[in-house]
């Protein structure tokens, strides 16, 4: 009966005469006797706007008070109205009291087109097709229907950034989880959820604002979180459009994907809240039974079965190999030690995300060792007890568990737990702290990181686009500004963000003055601006500011070498590859772009006659074995006794001067670039010198042989063995 009389007014409302009848003696008699054309001809009469948007509401009001009845009709002509006279945040307020009425959507995404859309109509065309764009090229829109412009006129029907529902109150401040909504379309809100660190997945039930999305909002605002492997973090965001539910379940049918730990929904949308509490069930339940049949396969593993596993032949031996974390970098050094064992002999299965809204979940690791049944799990970062609580497992499996990043960490993951554990540090510093947990020196094997020869090898050639004096291969230059809004928006105290700017600029200040502190300093700085304030720094915002250290350290320190070379004047042959350099006008003409892991970062390195590995506070990172492997000339910041002693140094495994240059600071490095740009024979010969060391000692066959030999010898000899 409703929408009856809704029906009967819109079309009476579409009248231009009074069809003979006696005119009323005001409009709210006319409204009374449901005589909506004599009402619309003195709307049309009116010509002052004040006169008549009061007139409007009064109307309105008149309906709802006096009549109790929504008057749909009136309200869809005061939006047009409203939208004729550029008002478009009043429409938009009344647009959302239609939003649950169906028979009049099609006609406010045909006012909304006409008098907004229409006038800047190829702006808005160039908007939607570039954010269709983005969502579709990076993989992170999932939709059965097709999307085009064409279609808007009946496609839009809000225009303003207003959500039905409190999500800005009722989100809780979690970081680095994940959240489902349906129909948000605050973009304010979707960056503030992102800018936390946070995993956002976006359902739009309503197919409408979508296209508001598309037409209305930039997603170049999100472009970071948006891009495949843009980020080493969790803060992605997917898209699913459309009222699809098959879709949705298909996604999250993959063991890779993320179910979303918080929902936040209208009543009338539950029903997602039903199916995201379904998918989570399933998947717990299959990782109980996965759990159980690992406990059964490796029941009776123990000294002897493993003593008599590395008597026979590589092939023999499983290996199941998990990246971690969703770091691209992780990833990178999974499939290099992939690759090492492999070509070594060994069966080898790589667990690995390949799409960067992936995440290798426990669950899926269960799953995958109940169908390969690997001997030994290998593992970057995580340790065996953040993946199974049950001691069957993490006593009788063997685990190889390399740690590479110390501020991902925490000393309970080194907590020793049982005789087939094996931990590999990458630096001194985490061999120290397992020691200091008590794991047993014979199940420590410390090692750099071995260099894929195959990806980086010397070509017979030097590829023109890629050849220069100097060459810098960083993400780090131009990212300051960016890192430090990152690392500020996971805080949510005022007085600690205050904190973090003001350290920033004086970082900042000493940098461009050549003068740059210490992590020890940095350190000792943070604690006391936080005590003057009433603070303690504990574990976990160590860790924190330390990370944000090496960000902004990292940054200043690299731009000034580079710096130093342009005013220098010793060449203006520079390329610098990265995705930041543009962001500093003066390095502009130098930046070529961003370099592809491998074979093109091997062509950069083997191309360019002298590549700086300026890394601040660390120089055996993996890059400069790359460098040497691919023909080129690393020429490798040199550390202090106190950086050596956590990080280690590359003086540790080359002959300086011989196989390795190093500089100390400014004038060093100036000098050693003038000297071995004049003397290309003696820099080829270093670099030649420096590559023989890489392909014998360091490549990750080395080192992977070198682990596995380690391993097998602790369980032929059972005794004290020590590593490198």
């Amino acid at each position: 009966m409703e929408m009856m009389e809704t029906q009967k007014e819109l079309k009476s409302l579409n009248c231009r005469e009074n069809d003979g009848m006696e005119s009323p003696n005001s409009i709210e008699q006319a409204c009374k006797e449901n005589n909506h054309a004599y009402v619309k001809q003195c709307l049309d009469a009116m010509e002052s706007d004040d006169i008549k948007r009061e007139a409007f509401l009064n109307i309105i009001n008149y309906y709802e008070n006096e009549l109790a009845q929504f008057p749909v009709g009136y309200v869809v002509l005061f939006i047009e109205w409203l939208l004729k006279s550029r008002d478009f945040d009043e429409a938009g307020k009344y647009i959302e009291k239609l939003s649950g009425m169906d028979i009049v959507k099609e006609r406010i995404s045909e006012h909304i087109y006409e008098y907004v859309i229409k006038p800047d109509e190829p702006e808005y065309e160039k908007r939607f097709n570039r954010n269709l764009a983005i969502l579709k090229e990076n993989g992170v829109l999932f939709s059965k229907q097709a999307f085009d412009f064409q279609s808007i006129r009946k496609k839009i029907t809000t225009i303003r950034k207003l959500q039905s529902h409190s999500e800005e109150n009722n989100m809780p401040e979690l970081h680095k989880t994940s959240f489902l909504f349906v129909d948000l379309i605050d973009m304010k809100l979707i960056q503030r959820i992102l800018g936390a660190g946070n995993l956002l997945y976006l359902i739009y039930d309503d197919i409408r604002k979508f296209y508001y999305m598309l037409l209305f909002e930039d997603m170049l605002s999100i472009k970071k979180n948006i891009e495949a492997n843009a980020s080493d973090e969790m803060d992605n965001v997917i898209f699913f459009a459309g009222r699809d539910k098959d879709c949705i379940s298909e996604f999250f049918d993959s063991r890779l994907t993320r179910t979303p730990e918080y929902v936040v929904v209208l009543p009338e949308h539950n029903e997602y809240q039903g199916l995201m509490d379904k998918i989570r069930g399933q998947r717990e339940e299959g990782f109980l039974a996965a759990k159980k049949k690992i406990k059964a396969y490796c029941k009776n593993r123990g000294h002897k079965y493993y003593q008599n596993l590395f008597s026979k032949n590589p092939e023999h031996i499983k290996i199941l190999m998990v990246t971690t974390r969703g770091s691209t970098l992780n990833k990178h050094i999974s499939k290099s030690w992939h690759s090492a064992f492999t070509a070594l002999g060994y069966t080898v299965k790589l667990l690995i995300e390949n799409e960067h809204y992936e995440r290798i979940q426990n669950s899926y690791i269960a799953e995958i060792m109940c169908s390969f049944r690997p001997d030994m799990v290998f593992h970057i970062n995580v340790a065996v007890n953040s993946i199974f609580d049950e001691k069957e497992i993490k006593n009788s499996l063997l685990w190889i568990m390399r740690y590479r990043d110390y501020n991902e960490i925490s000393f309970g993951d080194f907590e020793y737990q049982g005789e087939n554990m094996f931990y590999l540090p990458l630096f001194p510093d985490l061999t120290s702290a397992l020691r200091k947990t008590n794991v047993p020196e014979n199940r420590i094997y410390h090692s750099v990181e071995g260099v894929d020869i195959n990806l980086f090898s010397k070509a017979g050639e030097i590829d023109e686009k890629y050849a220069c004096d100097i060459v810098s291969v960083n993400n780090a230059v131009g990212s300051d500004l960016f890192r430090l809004n990152r690392m500020v928006e996971k805080i949510e105290v005022d007085e600690l963000k205050e904190i973090m700017r003001e350290v920033y600029t004086l970082v900042q200040e000493m940098a461009m003055n050549d003068e740059f502190m210490s992590e020890k300093e940095f350190m000792i700085l943070i604690y006391d601006k936080n005590r003057s304030r009433g603070f303690e720094v504990n574990e976990q915002g160590r860790k924190f500011f330390e990370v944000f250290y090496q960000y902004i350290i990292n940054a200043f320190y690299r731009r000034r070498v580079i710096d130093w070379i342009i005013d220098s004047n010793i060449t203006e042959n520079i390329k610098v590859w990265g995705s930041s350099w543009s962001n500093i006008d003066k390095f502009k003409k130098y930046h070529m772009g961003t370099a592809e892991y491998g074979k093109e970062l091997s062509g950069i390195y083997g191309s360019s006659k002298i590549s700086l590995c300026d890394t601040w506070g660390w120089n055996t990172h993996e890059r400069n074995y790359e460098i040497l492997a691919s023909g080129g000339f690393p020429l490798v910041r040199s550390v202090t006794a106190e950086e050596n002693e956590r990080m280690g140094s590359i003086s540790n495994y080359f002959i300086e001067d011989e196989e390795i240059v190093l500089f100390d600071d400014k004038d060093d490095l100036l000098n050693k670039v003038q000297y071995y740009l004049d003397h290309p024979e003696e820099r080829e010969r270093i670099a030649e010198n420096g590559r023989n060391v890489v392909i014998n000692n360091l490549s990750n066959m080395a080192i992977a042989g070198n682990t596995m030999d380690f391993i097998s010898n602790y369980y032929s000899k059972r005794g004290r063995v020590r590593g490198k």
